[in-house]
C-alpha cells in the first residue's frame, strides 16, 4: 500500500479545518493535481456524500468518484474511492490544541486490486508525486 501523510498545527479552529477539508470542492485550491471537483448531490455533507474528482497526471485526466465513509465532525473524516483496479482513501483527523487552534493529520493511501498489486512500488511513486504537489498548498491553507 502506498501512503502519504501531512501533520501540522494551525491557529484555525477544528471546525474551520474540518469543514474546509470535508468539502472536496476546495481541493482544487490546494492540490495542483486536481483539475476539478463536483458534488454528486446537494445537501449537507455526511456519510454517503459524493464527489467526482478529475485528476491530471502526465498529460492525461482520470475521473474518480469519492464518497464520505466516516464523518465525525469536527474530528475525523474518511473519503474513499474504489474502482476495479484501485482503492484510494484519505483520512483527516483534527484535534483541538490548547491555544484555540488545532493539529491536523492528513493521511492518504493508495492500493492496487488484482494484478495491480504487483506494481505497488509504482503506486508509491505516483502518490509521492501527488503529495509533493499537494503538501505546500495544504500547509499554506493551514498557515493563513
Amino acid at each position: 500500500m502506498a501512503t502519504f501523510e501531512v501533520n501540522a498545527g494551525t491557529s484555525k479552529s477544528p471546525g474551520e479545518v474540518f469543514g474546509f477539508l470535508a468539502d472536496m470542492t476546495n481541493a482544487t485550491g490546494w492540490d495542483p493535481s486536481i483539475i476539478g471537483v463536483a458534488r454528486t448531490e446537494d445537501g449537507p455533507l455526511e456519510v454517503g456524500s459524493g464527489f467526482t474528482v478529475t485528476l491530471g497526471f502526465l498529460g492525461a485526466e482520470k475521473v474518480l468518484t469519492y464518497r464520505i465513509t466516516e464523518f465525525e465532525a469536527p474530528e475525523r473524516l474518511v473519503l474513499r474511492s474504489e474502482s476495479s483496479f484501485l482503492v484510494s482513501e484519505d483520512t483527516v483527523e483534527v484535534k483541538a490544541n490548547n491555544e484555540g487552534g488545532s493539529t491536523v493529520r492528513y493521511h492518504a493511501s493508495l492500493s492496487g486490486k488484482g494484478l495491480v498489486v504487483l506494481v505497488e512500488p509504482f503506486l508509491q511513486a505516483v502518490l509521492s508525486y501527488f503529495g509533493k504537489g499537494a503538501k505546500p498548498g495544504l500547509l499554506n491553507f493551514l498557515s493563513k
